[in-house]
């Protein structure tokens, strides 16, 4: 009887840590890890620096088509150079251009901020 036991016992044990190895096993392809969490939350980032990057984009094309109609209207024909432009344009719409230049400009920086970040 006491190899009956210990042959009920060595197969407790083995039970028991397959068990606690699986259940370990499931735990852990169930849940994220830090360094997949932070590749998912790097790309969000990028995500929404390239949404606003084309936001800012978009409204920077608007002011130049805006002006150029305008130049073209007065002048005859389209500004050459942009910063031909910029000096035809009313100082507050040159200060808006430059304003939404410069947050284009600092989200470029940011991007790079992230692709170096993503690249460690």
């Amino acid at each position: 009887m006491s190899k009956l036991k210990l042959i009920s016992a060595v197969f407790a044990v083995v039970i028991g840590l397959s068990t606690v190895v699986g259940v370990g096993a499931r735990l852990d392809g169930r849940y994220a890890r830090a360094s997949e969490l932070s590749r998912v939350a790097d790309d969000l980032d990028r995500h929404v620096i390239e949404v606003r990057m084309k936001v800012l984009q978009e409204r920077l094309w608007a002011i130049e088509d805006r002006w150029t109609r305008i130049y073209k209207e007065d002048n005859g024909g389209i500004p050459r150079t942009l910063k031909e432009l910029l000096d035809y344009m009313t100082p507050e719409a040159r200060q808006q251009y430059r304003e939404l230049q410069a947050e284009y400009d600092d989200m470029e920086r940011a991007l790079d901020d992230t692709d170096d970040r993503s690249d460690q």
